[in-house]
C-alpha cells in the first residue's frame, strides 16, 4: 500500500533541457495515470504531482494549479533575479526577451548525444554555432579530418583561439575533474574532438 514515490514532478517545455512537450498536454496525461494507479493499487495516501516548465509568471502558475497540480517549481526565471549570479548584461537580455526569442542549441553537458537545450536566441549566436559544431562532430572522424578552411573558420569565428590552445584547456579541465576522459580523448580522435568542442561551448554557455 506504499508507493515508491510520494510525489512526482511533471516538467513540460522549459528554459533548459527539454523534449518540447507542452505542460498542458503532458500534465493531464500523468494526472490520469496517477489516478488510475492509485485506484488499482489502493494507495492509502495521495501521490502528489508537481508542475514545472514554462512557469515564468503568476498566470502560468495559476494555470498549473487549475490543471490540479499540487505544487509548482520554477527554475530558469531565477536567472533574472537580483540574487542570481547571472551577469547584468544577461539579466537585461532576459528581461527584454519575448516568447519568440528562444531557440534550441546543443546542450554542452550532453554534446555527444546531440541533446538540445532551450537558449536565448536574441543577440546571441549560441544556438546556431553549437549546431554547426555538432554537425562537424557528426561529419568528421576527428580534428585532423576537418578541412583546413573550415578549421580556420571555427578558430576565428567561434573558438577565438587556435585548436591547440583549446586542447591545452581541455587537458587542464579533464586533469582536474576526470582524468579518465583525458585518457579516452587521447586514444579516440572522435572523443578528442568532442572534448575540445565541449570545453569551448560550455564556457560560451
Amino acid at each position: 500500500k506504499v508507493p515508491v514515490a510520494s510525489a512526482l514532478m511533471i516538467e513540460g517545455d522549459s528554459g533548459g533541457h527539454t523534449d518540447s512537450r507542452p505542460l498542458s498536454v503532458i500534465f493531464p496525461t500523468i494526472l490520469r495515470l496517477r489516478n488510475s494507479l492509485m485506484d488499482a493499487h489502493q494507495f492509502q495516501e495521495k501521490i502528489l504531482l508537481g508542475a514545472a516548465g514554462g512557469l515564468g509568471e503568476p498566470l502560468a502558475m495559476k494555470a498549473a494549479f487549475a490543471m490540479d497540480a499540487d505544487f509548482v517549481v520554477v527554475g530558469s526565471v531565477h536567472q533574472s533575479t537580483i540574487e542570481a549570479g547571472t551577469s547584468l548584461r544577461v539579466k537585461k537580455l532576459l528581461a527584454t526577451a519575448d516568447i519568440t526569442d528562444c531557440s534550441k542549441g546543443i546542450a554542452p553537458d550532453m554534446f555527444e548525444q546531440g541533446a538540445t537545450v532551450q537558449v536565448l536566441s536574441k543577440k546571441t549566436f549560441y544556438a546556431t554555432r553549437s549546431k554547426k559544431l555538432y554537425n562537424m562532430y557528426r561529419q568528421y572522424t576527428g580534428v585532423s579530418a576537418i578541412p583546413k578552411v573550415d578549421l580556420e573558420r571555427i578558430e576565428r569565428q567561434i573558438f577565438k583561439a587556435s585548436l591547440q590552445d583549446i586542447w591545452n584547456e581541455v587537458q587542464k579541465y579533464w586533469q582536474a575533474r576526470d582524468p579518465r576522459q583525458l585518457k579516452r580523448a587521447k586514444s579516440e580522435p572522435k572523443h578528442q574532438m568532442a572534448s575540445a568542442i565541449y570545453i569551448n561551448i560550455i564556457g560560451y554557455y
